[in-house]
């Protein structure tokens, strides 16, 4: 009788790992008081920390070429502008996107860098038409998506490292956003389960 008790503990056991598993893997499965969460992290690839590395550099270099510009008694204040715009702008936000943390619960989208802690990306449940997950090849579809790393273009936005799936929303206004982030099709789940609740009780206050 022990050896039957130790065999059905087993067996309860796995089962209760296979459906913990199998609700990660398909949030779109649980009930209406489960909640739905989505988090991951992802670092960029070795190019753009060059990148990152070279923009850092030209701004030093940049402001030394200022500091001598004083020195010499040369210094004019117009100089500062193409300095001051890269370390203060355009390197902070290069730099912050080396590592970005993607989340996606009932309230939406949140995209935040992992470095520097801005936001990159929010988007409200109410504010999405749909999620999914979709193979994204930003070279060839530059006129969409805007290219590699973080583009803001006409239409919206995205954040993309390399040809791959990745998550594709598109907003009730007409926009779109998208990230090639690990395991997209979950991410999707999630929003799409938040949008068809945020509907189910957007219609029962009617």
């Amino acid at each position: 009788m022990g050896r039957g008790m130790a065999h059905a503990q087993l067996a309860w056991s796995i089962i209760r790992k296979r459906n913990k598993r199998m609700s990660q893997i398909q949030p779109h499965d649980a009930t209406p008081s489960q909640p739905l969460y989505f988090r991951r992290s992802m670092n960029a690839p070795t190019w753009f920390l060059v990148l990152s590395i070279g923009l850092l550099a030209v701004s030093i270099a940049s402001l030394y070429g200022v500091y001598l510009d004083i020195k010499k008694g040369t210094f004019e204040p117009t100089s500062l502008l193409g300095p001051g715009f890269l370390l203060l702008i355009v390197t902070p936000l290069t730099v912050g996107v080396l590592r970005v943390t993607v989340k996606a619960d009932m309230d939406g989208l949140h995209v935040r860098s992992g470095l520097l802690g801005f936001r990159v990306r929010r988007i409200r449940t109410e504010s999405i038409e749909s999620a999914e997950c979709e193979y994204i090849l930003p070279s060839e579809w530059g006129a969409q998506w805007g290219g590699f790393g973080w583009r803001v273009f006409l239409g919206g936005s995205a954040v993309l490292f390399e040809a791959t799936d990745g998550l594709a929303v598109e907003l009730v206004n007409g926009n779109r956003f998208a990230i090639t982030v690990p395991n997209p099709e979950l991410a999707a789940a999630v929003l799409q389960m938040a949008q068809e609740r945020h509907e189910e009780v957007r219609g029962s206050e009617l």
